[in-house]
């Protein structure tokens, strides 16, 4: 039987990972229906990854990585509409650390005088090895709005299926403002023919009726104008950035919200991307004097973009499900990782087979 109630789903949890039961979850969070949300659903009915959840967070509290009132927050965003994609990729990067036995806590607050903050915060984890801090970002939210917009559309055309062709690499706010803001009047256009183009996303979205036996899109990337597009990724969630020690930004990514040149790595394109996208955030914005509430509101006062880069001491890029990871340091980095506290952290002589390591030590013009 499908899940479709957040107690249903919580009920499933419990019954993986015990300890939940003793945590009332049923009073914390509201019981509805998400039915109508394709990734939630999707997550909810994919007993695979509802285990490694579960698993993920037994082990963090049999361990005492994790107070286990910090569990109840967590679980309310998983099953939540608007918190569900990044909680869901925090429980990604958890699961890849112990995976490969990273020694972490997870859930940790840190006072305001360590961040580029006014208030204290709860970030996803500590290595425990070296006391640097991560937090984890989901990346390839585009992908994610991309599907997003298919479905809110389709909802306007219940005897067809919305098929988008063009590039891969449009930024998340061109996509929100161009296409997911303005789906009524998209839809508005579909009635009368049967394609039309998104001007400034270069995608052309077509109606086809359902009951073909096969449909296809085609798609355009250009990895260097995804980092072009995306270099502010990082700074806009600069507020969380740690300024007294080591700090790593997390970008995890998934097959699961459709595929995409990040999942599928044609030609090595998203290693070059991810790579672009690193250098433009580690040395760009090394000397921008810029404030950073123009970038992230919940900043704290006083800091430009160039301290939000110094801040910085790491991009860490992991793919949900095959584990591939890339970690690249920031060499205009406050509080730099040197290559043996990071062989420290993840409790293996260097190169590791567990990510690929670029320190931009050559590259840093």
């Amino acid at each position: 039987m499908a899940i479709t109630t957040t107690h249903q789903l919580i009920g499933d949890l419990v019954a993986q990972a015990p300890f939940l039961k003793g945590l009332s979850l049923r009073e914390h969070i509201p019981d509805y229906d998400f039915s109508e949300d394709m990734h939630l659903y999707s997550f909810a009915n994919d007993a695979p990854t509802r285990r490694l959840v579960a698993r993920v967070l037994a082990k963090l509290a049999k361990e005492d990585r994790i107070n286990k009132r910090d569990v109840i927050p967590v679980i309310s965003k998983l099953m939540s509409v608007r918190g569900f994609y990044g909680t869901y990729c925090q429980m990604m990067a958890y699961s890849w650390l112990q995976t490969n036995d990273v020694d972490f806590n997870a859930e940790v607050w840190l006072g305001s005088e360590n961040l580029i903050n006014d208030n204290d915060v709860a970030l996803d984890g500590r290595f425990n090895a070296t006391g640097a801090i991560f937090e984890v970002k989901a990346l390839g939210i585009q992908n994610k709005l991309k599907s997003d917009f298919v479905e809110k559309l389709e909802q306007f055309f219940p005897a067809h299926i919305i098929l988008v062709d063009g590039r891969d690499d449009a930024s998340f706010s061109d996509i929100a403002d161009k296409a997911l803001s303005k789906t009524a009047e998209i839809a508005a256009e579909l009635k009368r023919k049967d394609s039309l183009i998104i001007e400034g996303l270069g995608w052309r979205v077509r109606k086809e009726k359902l009951g073909k036996k096969l449909y296809t899109t085609t798609s355009e990337f250009d990895p260097y104008l995804f980092a072009e597009q995306n270099k502010l990724f990082a700074y806009r969630h600069c507020s969380q950035f740690v300024i007294t020690r080591p700090f790593v930004l997390t970008c995890v990514y998934s097959s699961d919200f459709g595929t995409s040149f990040l999942t599928t790595n044609f030609g090595g394109l998203r290693d070059v991307a991810l790579r672009a996208l690193a250098r433009r955030t580690f040395i760009e914005f090394s000397e921008n004097a810029e404030d950073v509430h123009k970038y992230d509101h919940k900043a704290g006062s006083g800091f430009t973009m160039g301290d939000a880069c110094h801040a910085l001491s790491a991009l860490l890029f992991i793919e949900a499900k095959s584990f591939d990871a890339s970690l690249y340091l920031n060499p205009n980095a406050a509080n730099p990782l040197a290559l043996s506290d990071i062989e420290k952290i993840f409790g293996a002589p260097l190169p590791s087979e567990m990510f690929h390591l670029d320190d931009f030590r050559h590259d840093n013009y």
